[in-house]
């Protein structure tokens, strides 16, 4: 009784197994940020730490134990989680460094136009 994996099995395999363990790395990077972020502007950080590690987790382990089809519910947690975590901490954060502010949205469009050569179009665009 042979049990060889069909070539589209395999793909299939592959491209879920790369989209959950690039899930892992996000995860695991954005837990790290908030770990260090919290440490600096909240009182008690190890709520916000420890509740993004432990729901992480448990929401990883659940989409390996009964499937991939489990992620939707990851997303929409990890969204949650890390939109409250912004809210809270941009309360306590000086004005230079809130996440949702006009400030900070365009510092990211300028990294971004600057990767890709259009800064001086952006300029242009905004003034």
């Amino acid at each position: 009784m042979d049990q060889m994996i069909s070539p589209e099995g395999l793909s299939r395999l592959i491209w879920l197994g790369g989209c959950w363990a690039m899930l892992c790395v996000i995860w695991a990077a954005t837990a790290l940020w908030i770990a260090k972020d919290a440490e600096d502007l909240l009182p008690n950080p190890m709520p916000w730490t420890l509740g993004f590690v432990a729901g992480g987790s448990g929401l990883f382990l659940i989409s390996f134990m009964w499937g991939i089809a489990m992620l939707p519910l990851f997303w929409l947690i990890y969204a949650g989680g890390l939109t409250g975590y912004i809210l809270v901490r941009d309360k306590r954060a000086p004005a230079q460094e809130k996440i949702v502010s006009a400030a900070f949205a365009k510092r990211i469009l300028f990294g971004v136009a600057k990767s890709l050569g259009l800064e001086e179009s952006i300029k242009q665009l905004l003034n």
